[in-house]
């Protein structure tokens, strides 16, 4: 098992910087999602933070995000984001992997349905601009979908429209 999470940190590590690039579905056929939602589940708060980024990044994949879902890593990843040992990082990463899910139309519902409106919040209150513009744009998306605004609106959005209006951020404030 030790052997395995040193592979899977270096993969990890690998994807921080970026080196997965095309090579990400490889990654997904000799690393099962399961290894990386054990991360993700896992108390050692480093551990937690390569899985959010590993699967953040396979998730900003088109051909992939099907394949995060179905292997049912949107709940443990909601989970840790709202477990309160969770570090500021390690939730800013589950909000991306979130945001880019939530690209996908057919991913929207399941996200709200799940809890995922709260990690889109968080990320619209970051102050960081890339952070907010990447959660306004999946509010965007959410409310674009008749049966979704309501429960798009009930969680908040109003708040952090207002909050992006008063940011120094235009691209912010174009968004919402």
């Amino acid at each position: 098992t030790e052997l395995k999470n040193e592979a899977l940190s270096t993969l990890c590590n690998l994807s921080l910087g970026g080196f997965l690039g095309d090579r990400a579905e490889n990654v997904l056929q000799k690393i099962d999602m399961q290894s990386l939602i054990g991360f993700v589940r896992n108390k050692d708060s480093t551990y937690r933070l390569f899985g959010a980024v590993a699967i953040g990044n396979i998730a900003s994949h088109d051909n992939l995000k099907s394949t995060i879902l179905d292997s049912g890593a949107l709940q443990p990843l909601l989970g840790a984001y709202g477990e309160s040992s969770t570090d500021i990082e390690t939730r800013r990463c589950i909000a991306h992997t979130v945001c880019n899910l939530a690209s996908n139309v057919t991913n929207r519902s399941p996200i709200i349905n799940q809890g995922g409106l709260a990690s889109i919040i968080f990320l619209c209150q970051s102050g960081v601009s890339e952070d907010m513009l990447a959660a306004l744009t999946t509010l965007r998306g959410f409310a674009s979908s008749a049966s979704d605004r309501r429960m798009v609106f009930e969680e908040g959005t109003l708040s952090v429209l207002s909050l992006a209006m008063t940011s120094g951020c235009i691209e912010c404030k174009r968004e919402s």
